[in-house]
């Protein structure tokens, strides 16, 4: 693996990790890296931009401000380019909240979170009616944890791709297919190469319930697509 060795009890799910691009060569890798660190840093000073230009329109200290991305991208981790998998690197992408003059400055809050839970977010800092509110099914405010630094309702955060889903507790993340069964700790193993499912089979439980409720009330995973 690159930044590492192998791993014993690794897996890798064909299903799983179909829609990405393998290679194995380690200088490819670096140079995919490195065009990937580029594109960070030009993103980088045109947020930069922005900031600057909020603040010479004396309008910074009272916007609200979300930088996110819709996933994460797979860099050389598990020898693989793109996306399509819900390991670590895929579904915990970039989620910043700045509002200057509202909200503590460096603060970091250590919980699951789905991209969905922004739309009610949004609603709540626009004062929105509880009409609409009620529209916003499986989304759970951020306000309380960027306000009070309470913990979040949402205590389990889920994704799907064709034929498998991931649920995550922020620490420990399952992921479900009909092939197998993989468990990573996200703290210990943050490249999820250690599938601990057999040592886990307490937490493999708890999280499998939870995924079953939510398919439950949000359907099935993603079909294949047929055209």
């Amino acid at each position: 693996m690159p930044g590492g060795t192998s791993v014993k009890n690794y897996v890798e799910l064909a299903g799983l990790v179909k829609k990405t691009k393998k290679i194995n060569d380690e200088n490819v890798i670096k140079e995919h890296q490195m065009g990937f660190c580029a594109n960070i840093s030009f993103m980088d000073k045109q947020v930069g931009r922005l900031v600057e230009k909020l603040k010479d329109l004396g309008l910074y200290d009272n916007t609200v401000i979300v930088f996110f991305s819709d996933q994460g991208v797979m860099m050389g981790d598990h020898y693989r380019f793109h996306k399509g998998t819900l390991y670590r690197q895929i579904t915990n992408p970039a989620l910043i909240v700045s509002w200057p003059e509202k909200m503590k400055k460096n603060t970091v809050v250590n919980a699951p979170v789905e991209l969905n839970d922004l739309v009610r977010t949004s609603l709540e800092l626009a004062d929105a009616p509880d009409s609409e509110l009620k529209k916003c099914n499986f989304s759970y405010s951020l306000l309380p944890s960027l306000f009070k630094g309470r913990s979040p309702k949402r205590e389990t955060a889920f994704g799907e791709i064709e034929g498998y889903v991931m649920a995550t507790d922020g620490r420990y993340r399952l992921i479900k297919g009909k092939d197998a069964t993989l468990l990573f700790d996200d703290e210990k193993d943050p490249k999820n190469l250690i599938n601990i499912a057999e040592d886990h089979p307490e937490t493999v439980k708890r999280l499998s319930k939870e995924i079953n409720n939510w398919l439950e009330k949000t359907g099935d995973a993603l079909p294949p697509k047929t055209y």
